[in-house]
């Protein structure tokens, strides 16, 4: 419980991801955006583009909640779950449809002047 009271949100939200980790530090593939956070069914259930967000939102709670627990023993996760149902609502109200990526800005090429 002490390592999880000292860790912070985002190594909380790469749990279990270390294989990708080590994978990614090896071989340069794809970075790990999640791990065992994922497989619960709030975030499983999700749209594809706001999977990430609730995540962020999950492990942050996650973090709090050890911090409260180790230093105070004072348990509140019942309100932190409701805390995050509300924030899983206002992000599918706010991300309803997936973000257009902003495409590339194109650069004037530059004329090479000739040089003598």
């Amino acid at each position: 419980m002490k390592k999880l009271a000292f860790m912070p949100a985002s190594r909380i939200q790469l749990l279990g991801a270390e294989k990708a980790l080590y994978r990614f530090l090896k071989t340069g593939e794809k970075r790990p955006k999640h791990g065992l956070i994922f497989q619960w069914n709030q975030i499983r259930s999700a749209k594809p583009w706001i999977r990430g967000k609730i995540a962020r939102v999950v492990a942050g709670k996650i973090g709090l909640a050890a911090k409260i627990d180790f230093f105070s023993g004072e348990f509140i996760g019942e309100k932190f779950a409701k805390e995050i149902e509300l924030k899983i609502n206002e992000i599918e109200v706010k991300y309803p449809n997936p973000s257009k990526k902003a495409e590339p800005v194109k650069s004037k090429k530059m004329k090479s002047k000739k040089r003598r």
